[in-house]
C-alpha cells in the first residue's frame, strides 16, 4: 500500500468519531439511494456533479474568486441537468477513466514531505486519544489536498500505456452509450453509488480502527470482484425499475390521449 494511503490510515485512529460515523451514515445511505434507483434521481445526480465539475473548474481558473466560481458552479449544473440522460454517460466515461487511473497510480503514490498535524485535544475513549471535531475536519482536508497533488504529479509522470488505457475505458463507454444509453446510464448511476457505499463503509470501519485500507489492498483481487458484482447488481435493479416506470408513463400516456380524443 501506497505511503499516503498509509499516513491516512494510521491519522484516522485519532480522527473524532462522530465526525467519521456521521459522515460514514451520510454517505453509505446517499450511495445506497444512487446505487439502486439513480435512474429516477438522474437530473439531481448530473445537476450536483456538473456543479461540483463547474466549481472545481472555477477554483482551478479564476483562482477561487467566489462570483465566478458560484456562476460556473450554476452554469455546469444547469447544462447538466438539460441533457441528463448524455451526461450520465459523460460521467459514466469519466468514472471508467478514473478507476484505470485510481488502480494503476494509487499503489505507487509515496510521500515526499511531511506537514505539521493539529493536536489531539486530549480526549480519552477506549484508550485511545481523538482530535476535536474541528480538527478532524481540517485534518482531512490538508491530506485530501496533499493526496490531489501526489496524485496529479503520479498522474502527470505515468506510462503512455496508463493514459491510454484510461482513453479505451472512458471511449468504450461513450460509445457503447451511443447505442445502449439506458444500460449505460444504469451502470454510471451504479457505479458512482458503489464508490459512495464503499467510501462510507471505509469512514465507519476507520472509526474501528481495523484498518480497512490494509484490508483491501491486501486482498485487491477480492474487493475488485465485489465492487464489479455490486455495480452489476445495481444496473439490473435499475433497468427493471426503470423499464417499470417507463411502461406504466407510457400506458397513462395513452390513457390521457383516448380520454382526449372522446371529449372531442
Amino acid at each position: 500500500m501506497s505511503e499516503t494511503l498509509q499516513g491516512f490510515e494510521q491519522l484516522s485512529l485519532e480522527f473524532a468519531p462522530p465526525v467519521l460515523i456521521a459522515g460514514g451514515i451520510a454517505t453509505v445511505l446517499v450511495g445506497l439511494f444512487v446505487w439502486l434507483g439513480g435512474l429516477g434521481w438522474r437530473k439531481i445526480i448530473v445537476g450536483l456533479a456538473g456543479a461540483a465539475v463547474g466549481a472545481l473548474c472555477g477554483c482551478i481558473f479564476v483562482e477561487g474568486r467566489p462570483p465566478a466560481v458560484g456562476l460556473m458552479a450554476v452554469l455546469a449544473g444547469g447544462f447538466a441537468v438539460f441533457f441528463a440522460r448524455f451526461s450520465l454517460i459523460v460521467l459514466g466515461g469519466v468514472l471508467a477513466a478514473a478507476v484505470v487511473l485510481f488502480i494503476s497510480v494509487v499503489p505507487h503514490l509515496a510521500d515526499g514531505g511531511v506537514w505539521e498535524w493539529p493536536q489531539s485535544d486530549g480526549r480519552q475513549s477506549d484508550g485511545r486519544v481523538f482530535f476535536s471535531a474541528a480538527d478532524t475536519i481540517s485534518a482531512m482536508k490538508q491530506h485530501g489536498a496533499y493526496a490531489s497533488e501526489k496524485m496529479i504529479a503520479s498522474v502527470s509522470s505515468a506510462n503512455y500505456l496508463v493514459w491510454l488505457g484510461s482513453a479505451a475505458a472512458a471511449m468504450a463507454v461513450l460509445f457503447c452509450g451511443v447505442f445502449m444509453q439506458q444500460i449505460v446510464a444504469a451502470a454510471a448511476c451504479s457505479a458512482l453509488g458503489t464508490i459512495l457505499i464503499v467510501t462510507g463503509m471505509i469512514e465507519l470501519l476507520l472509526y474501528k480502527g481495523s484498518r480497512p485500507l490494509t484490508t483491501i489492498c491486501n486482498n485487491a483481487g477480492f474487493y475488485e470482484l465485489a465492487i464489479m458484482v455490486m455495480v452489476v447488481f445495481g444496473t439490473m435493479v435499475q433497468l427493471t425499475l426503470c423499464s417499470k416506470n417507463t411502461g406504466q408513463g407510457d400506458k397513462d400516456s395513452r390513457e390521457k390521449g383516448e380520454r382526449g380524443k372522446d371529449g372531442v
